[in-house]
């Protein structure tokens, strides 16, 4: 028994010296993966905070921020998704707030309004077009402006109130899905603490979908993952173009309910419109963009020229800067580390620079 309990003793020491040993490696090479922890307040290790605004909960720098809105304000709606809620950013990082200050500078009376959540797709941006919009107009405040920040995965077929129902559906029907979303909560809170994990499982991952050689077909989801819908991938196109339909329906009827407020579809790039060729994003899940049968751009382009909404897209802006770095030698990230979703503080940046200059310049004086 001495022996065993010795033996255990023995491995449990080399393997705490093992993970020590390569929890050190990793974070000597992989420094980007630092601080990669979520919870309820925390999102890549940044903090997030939320204040009620006119009963409206919006991201704030504290959580008794109230923004004070005067009559005469030119109030600026913004709509999104995670990234208008700055998932992985500082407040100060956030673009909205980015234009704030320049507004603030050049003494315009300006407010930017954000209102955004993660997980939403552009049914739950045009719900909250309509509700806030209307709310605004009810308590006579004036409407400068409303932007919608358009997200590639935002044409999907299921709202974030579908998918947290979904979620709940799985864990109370099956033992299995209760231990796989435990597990994965531990996984995301507790274990991705350590940059030896999260880097393994980022390779792991990328390992597991790639799959080149297999065809467009026998992918499924798989090949574009929650861009599917958005590019119409393969064996997806009747319900990719019905969404897109649906699309262009729920855009036309808040145009129309609102035409005579400037309404801007800001596009959000991913990472594979700035690097086509991975100069420095060797991404966790490979996308097979050979399997798309939409061109989502000339979508959102032919779409917004017969709606008269303006479409201001910095792709080729943020690709031109991207690329000065590489050129220079000191390549720099756009985005968070195997995300090609989320900008990190310098895509921020220069996605902000652009569209400010694009809407409070030539679209809203």
């Amino acid at each position: 028994m001495k022996k065993l309990l010795k033996n255990m003793l023995i491995v449990g020491m080399v393997m705490g010296l093992f993970f020590l040993c390569g929890e050190i490696g990793f974070r000597a090479f992989f420094p980007e993966y630092r601080n990669h922890i979520f919870s309820s307040n925390l999102t890549l290790g940044k903090k997030m905070k939320y204040t009620s605004i006119y009963g409206i909960d919006v991201r704030s720098r504290t959580l008794q921020d109230n923004l004070k809105i005067n009559s005469d304000d030119n109030i600026i709606l913004v709509f999104g998704d995670s990234v208008t809620a700055g998932y992985g950013l500082a407040y100060e990082d956030i673009f909205w707030n980015y234009w704030q200050r320049m507004l603030d500078l050049e003494g315009r009376n300006v407010k930017i309004v954000s209102i955004a959540g993660f997980g939403n797709n552009f049914s739950n941006g045009f719900d909250n077009i309509t509700k806030i919009t209307n709310w605004f107009h009810e308590n006579n405040f004036k409407i400068g402006g409303i932007i919608y920040q358009f997200n590639f995965n935002d044409l999907i077929p299921y709202t974030s109130k579908d998918i947290k129902y979904f979620k709940h559906l799985r864990s109370k029907s099956c033992i299995i899905s209760k231990i796989i979303i435990f597990t994965n909560s531990i996984r995301v809170k507790f274990l991705y603490r350590s940059v030896m994990i999260r880097v393994i499982c980022n390779k792991l991952t990328r390992l597991f979908y790639h799959r080149g050689s297999v065809s467009c077909g026998g992918l499924g989801v798989d090949a574009l993952g929650e861009y599917t819908y958005s590019f119409g991938a393969e064996n997806f196109e009747i319900l990719s173009n019905k969404i897109w339909d649906e699309f262009e329906n729920r855009l036309m009827r808040v145009r129309a309910d609102f035409d005579n407020i400037p309404f801007v579809l800001l596009i959000t790039p991913i990472a594979e419109f700035i690097d086509p060729d991975e100069v420095i994003y060797t991404l966790s899940r490979p996308r097979r963009f050979d399997c798309a049968t939409i061109k989502p751009i000339d979508k959102l382009e032919s779409i917004c020229r017969e709606l008269e909404v303006i479409l201001v897209n910095p792709i080729e802006y943020m690709r031109k800067y991207f690329n000065n770095y590489v050129i220079e030698g000191n390549p720099a990230r756009f985005y968070h580390i195997n995300d090609d979703n989320h900008l990190n503080e310098i895509g921020a940046k220069y996605f902000a620079e652009y569209s400010y200059r694009k809407i409070f310049r030539e679209i809203i004086k």
